[in-house]
């Protein structure tokens, strides 16, 4: 169950006894003894404080007719009504609500509650215990007529007409409007208007757009306000995006397919013509926070554990193409999972993880992937697999040399997966930029033809690779930034259980509504834990590749050669022949030197030698 409250604080006639920002709070039971106390508000609490005893009573009736899940307390002079809260930014003072609740005060983000004042709780009035989010036809706005008092003669359809410009001007949408309105004519007024009289206030016409023509001539500025101002549009990334019904996109077609949809006759230039005057008026916006997942079917809160409708109010711009369902579960695709892990549980639960990992917009658990293999293993498979359920849309395909390209690395943005099966094993020596991509810092890139740009990398990286490519990491960052995942099974034509039509089976809406389910699951672990399952064969992979990366461990483990009093000159001779031998660059003498220091402990000591200065190995 949802906690309303982070924590608690004593408090003094209402005034706060200690800090609450930002500190460790008590427990209720360290304050529930006190003669005044109160809860500060959790992250995603809305509290509702309806100042006025008229109103208050009114508002309880709405929520218990309308069976809203939330807890009422009362109060001297009204009462308290606590909701979940995802759209209100800002706390107010002395506003109104959506549905004609007047003398509101809202409190959202840091602040407090009192539950105890003057040695005596508050009374809970009602408490469903599962607690819903804020209906949008409930959203607090600025200032509100008492609509409660007004009777017939007082101008009440002159008091929704102005009303309902209020709250079109806020961005309440049209069926929110309408039901807002319902709802304040159903409760507030004390005696409705007829039924036909709301209908004529809540005509088509109402919402309808003014005429942008003047003659002949086509009024483009100011269609591009109303479109700004009518469809929910803003910037990110120095892209121009709108809202889709399900999430944002930058699709031009889309964005010119919504002017169509108002004006049906107008022309190409027309449409490119409005289309840069909103470039140049859409305010840049960042996008909602990374617990927001947008599936086929609704808005996934990952803390809350929640799916939500849809709405513009949450800045997503990746819809996964899958429903997500709890308890969603496809016996193929979990055979599958198992089978690419060779029947390995921890390596089956770290795809999981990595899949969920995919889907969640931030790169702070700094890790890339490759999937690691012979042929015919399953790794073409698996990326088929997960490109399909991520979204054609939401993915990329790189190789991983590639990624140093500015024209290539601008194609990261805005993705959730960059994906580049069976990638070439030449060595890479610029791996400046795959460091920042993986952690989620800064790139600057640039699409053909446009200004550069700076960007901040969610798109996971995930290659595939028979063998992995050796890599200039001197300081170990790199292999600090990766997970190298082992595929050990075999699949091959005409064995037993092989299956030629194997991934049209796994991309199934039952196989990506699997996929959703097992992805969160992985996700929530990752999150917990601060890292991702990595059993012994995982490990043993990564330590394997770094030995074979790293040319002078590949020496000391290969030859095995005596170093203690030996002169630095002798063994880095001996060092470059073996890399002459197997074609790999050797290091310079100062970078062998350093990484027999940090690796074995051995540095270079002055020595005289039959009258001679010679540097030589000696432990530390």
């Amino acid at each position: 169950m949802y906690e309303l409250y982070k924590g608690y604080i004593p408090t003094r006639n209402k005034a706060a006894l200690k800090k609450f920002k930002n500190v460790e709070l008590d427990r209720l039971e360290d304050v529930q003894n006190l003669e005044e106390y109160a809860g500060v508000l959790n992250d995603d609490t809305i509290l509702v404080d309806v100042d006025d005893m008229e109103q208050s009573d009114i508002l309880l009736n709405i929520v218990k007719s309308e069976n809203l899940k939330c807890k009422v307390y009362a109060t001297s002079r009204g009462k308290h009504f606590l909701f979940l809260n995802s759209l209100v930014q800002r706390c107010i003072t002395g506003g109104g609500l959506a549905c004609g609740i007047a003398k509101v005060d809202i409190k959202v983000g840091a602040q407090y509650e009192v539950l105890k004042y003057d040695g005596v709780l508050r009374e809970v009035l009602y408490d469903t215990e599962d607690y819903e989010y804020l209906p949008n036809w409930m959203m607090p706005i600025k200032n509100s007529k008492v609509f409660s008092r007004m009777e017939d003669g007082d101008g009440r359809n002159t008091a929704i007409f102005k009303h309902v410009s209020t709250l079109m001007q806020v961005g309440i949408s049209k069926a929110d409007i309408i039901y807002a309105i319902k709802i304040l004519n159903k409760y507030v007024f004390s005696e409705k208007l007829p039924d036909d009289e709301i209908a004529k206030l809540l005509r088509d016409e109402r919402f309808a757009k003014p005429n942008f023509f003047k003659g002949e001539k086509f009024l483009h500025a100011e269609f591009s306000r109303w479109m700004r101002d009518n469809y929910s549009m803003c910037k990110i990334n120095n892209d121009l995006y709108t809202y889709n019904g399900y999430c944002y996109t930058n699709d031009v077609r889309e964005i010119k397919r919504q002017m169509i949809q108002e004006i049906p006759s107008l022309k190409d230039a027309q449409r490119t013509e409005v289309y840069k005057q909103l470039d140049l008026i859409v305010d840049d916006h960042a996008e909602t926070e990374a617990r927001y997942i947008c599936f086929d079917n609704g808005i996934y809160d990952i803390v809350l554990e929640t799916l939500m409708p849809f709405s513009p109010s949450y800045i997503v711009t990746n819809k996964v193409n899958a429903d997500y369902y709890e308890k969603a579960y496809d016996p193929i695709v979990d055979k599958a999972l198992l089978d690419f892990a060779n029947g390995n549980d921890s390596i089956k639960m770290l795809l999981e993880e990595m899949i969920g990992y995919c889907l969640y917009r931030r790169n702070e658990l700094r890790k890339a992937f490759i999937l690691v293999g012979d042929k015919q293993n399953g790794k073409s498979t698996f990326l088929q697999m997960l490109n399909a359920f991520v979204g054609i849309n939401n993915t990329v395909a790189l190789d991983l040399a590639e990624l140093g390209d500015r024209f290539k690395t601008a194609q990261l943005s805005g993705k959730l997966v960059c994906s580049g099966d069976d990638i070439e094993d030449n060595f890479i020596s610029n791996l400046a930029i795959f460091k920042k991509l993986v952690t989620g810092n800064p790139v600057n890139a640039e699409r053909k033809g446009q200004d550069p740009f700076d960007f901040s990398n969610y798109a996971k990286l995930i290659f595939s690779a028979n063998n992995v490519p050796r890599m200039n990491d001197k300081t170990g960052a790199v292999m600090s930034r990766l997970i190298l995942v082992p595929f050990t099974a075999h699949f091959e034509p005409g064995e037993e259980g092989f299956d030629l039509e194997i991934i049209d089976k796994l991309t199934t809406p039952s196989a990506r509504s699997h996929l959703a389910r097992v992805a969160m699951e992985g996700l929530k672990r990752v999150l917990k834990k601060r890292a991702f399952t990595t059993g012994a064969e995982v490990e043993n992979t990564l330590r394997e590749y770094v030995t074979a990366n790293n040319s002078v461990l590949l020496f000391m483990q290969e030859e095995k050669p005596k170093i203690e009093h030996e002169p630095v000159s002798d063994v880095f001779s001996r060092y470059q022949l073996f890399c002459y031998a197997n074609n790999i660059k050797p290091m310079s003498k100062i970078n062998f030197s350093k990484q027999m220091k940090l690796n074995f402990g051995f540095v270079g000591t002055p020595k005289n030698i039959k009258g001679k200065g010679v540097r030589c190995f000696e432990k530390e």
